[in-house]
């Protein structure tokens, strides 16, 4: 479920830089530079970038480890705060631009 949502707003600010035109990152850290960029172009609030930061390290854990290493109390916080996380992040999305 993590993965799937954090994917989800990755997609959505991938769609965004299409759509206004902004030069998406083309390097093995793009996921990162998204982030950042999206920042630097006020689509997200640096509240928002710090938040998304903990879900992209969750991406990369998830996605180059073995599901047994998931440790479920470490996830705990993570899944508490995505309706927070998202709420904030669809604010951002309402309020063009920052």
């Amino acid at each position: 479920m993590i993965h799937s949502i954090y994917n989800g707003m990755e997609n959505m600010l991938r769609q965004i830089f299409r759509e206004e035109r902004i030069e998406l990152p083309d390097s093995a850290f793009w996921h990162k530079e998204l982030l950042e960029r999206a920042c630097t172009e006020g689509i997200i609030s640096d509240q928002t970038l710090e938040a998304l930061k903990e879900y992209l390290g969750f991406r990369h854990f998830f996605v180059h480890a073995y599901c047994p290493q998931l440790d479920l109390e470490r996830l705990r916080p993570l899944v508490e705060k995505v309706p927070a996380v998202v709420e904030r992040f669809l604010q951002d999305l309402q309020d063009p631009w920052l």
